[in-house]
Parts: C-alpha cells; structure tokens; sequence
C-alpha cells in the first residue's frame, strides 16, 4: 500500500518535470538556480525515469502466498495431498 502511495507521488513528480520542459511552463514558474541550469534533454530524461519507477512501483504485484501441499497417508501410500495454509 505504501509503494504504491510512493509511487504515485514519483509519477506525478515525474509528470511535473516533463512539464517544465516546455517554455510556457517554465515562464510561468521560478525554478531554482539548479533546477533552471538543467537543459531540457537531461530534464526529460530524469522524469522519464522517475516516470518507468514509479509505475513499477505502482504496477508491481505482490506474489501471494501459495498453500503448501502436505501428502495424506494411508499406511505407507500416498492417498492424496491437503493445502496448509
């Protein structure tokens, strides 16, 4: 639940970058003197990187437990198995 939540936060970072790329956007906000130093090229290709992790994040799915099987015996003979959880 918390990757996720991480995720989103990346992804909307991500989304925010490849927006200051554009001029308009830039005009319209002070950026710090690092942040502006940043050419457009290398801008975008740090929020598309954040973007690829945050949907990683986002998207990645938790392997759920399998049951693991036991035999059942009969005497020596295996009649059968039963999930344990």
């Amino acid at each position: 639940m918390i990757k996720k939540f991480i995720g989103y936060i990346l992804a909307i970072i991500g989304l925010s970058g490849i927006a200051l790329t554009f001029p308009q956007v830039k005009s319209q906000f002070t950026l710090p003197a690092q942040l502006s130093a940043l050419s457009n090229t290398v801008l975008t290709i740090a929020s598309l990187v954040i973007i690829v992790i945050a949907a990683f994040l986002i998207l990645n799915k938790k392997e759920k437990h399998k049951a693991e099987e036991v035999p059942i015996f009969s005497g020596r003979n295996i009649i059968g198995y039963r999930r344990t959880r």
